[in-house]
């Protein structure tokens, strides 16, 4: 991503516009393959933006997560969720993200939807903040999908009972020599 992708992540990604499709471009008249794609979907502790040598842009996600230990239940979290989008050459730009989240017995406990643009040919981001609660251990499923599409990016975050007394390992801080 160059510095005008990065630019365009970060404006394109930090509101929520309520957008309409162009008139004569609804979703059902767009040919097959110019619309919005999912790219990515994580929980994540924190997402950073860096330039590289050549004008190239690097999304740095810290932390990324499938589970988190709770100390009791009922439990209540609100777990950040990335979310990557890109929009094709050839698409109006116009995305209807929604982000449902389902207990592992298949009731939606809490949904997100927002209207936003992505510049044909570039990549945005939304953040979603769920506010999820647990009466037990167990998994909740964040299903990500765009209006007009059959694709569906199913993320799980598991609520698992913390271990008293562990420590996790530090990690190494430099690679294993060969």
């Amino acid at each position: 991503m160059t510095q005008h992708d990065q630019d365009a992540a970060k404006t394109h990604g930090a509101q929520s516009a309520e957008t309409q499709p162009e008139a004569g471009h609804s979703e059902a008249s767009k040919p097959e393959g110019v619309r919005p794609e999912l790219v990515s979907a994580l929980f994540t502790e924190q997402i950073d933006f860096r330039q590289v040598a050549g004008g190239s842009t690097r999304i740095d996600l810290t932390g990324v997560y499938f589970s988190v230990p709770v100390s009791g239940f009922p439990a209540s979290l609100e777990p950040h969720l990335v979310t990557l989008i890109r929009a094709p050459q050839g698409c109006d730009g116009n995305v209807s993200l929604t982000v449902d989240f389902v207990d592992e017995a298949g009731e939606q406990i809490a949904s997100s939807r927002q209207d936003f643009f992505v510049e044909p040919g570039r990549f945005g981001y939304r953040l979603i903040k769920g506010s999820l609660s647990w009466d037990g251990p167990g998994t909740i499923e964040a299903r990500c999908s765009i209006a007009g599409s059959n694709q569906v990016i199913t993320v799980p975050l598991s609520a698992v009972v913390a271990q008293t007394g562990y420590q996790a390992p530090a990690p190494p801080t430099a690679p294993p020599a060969p």
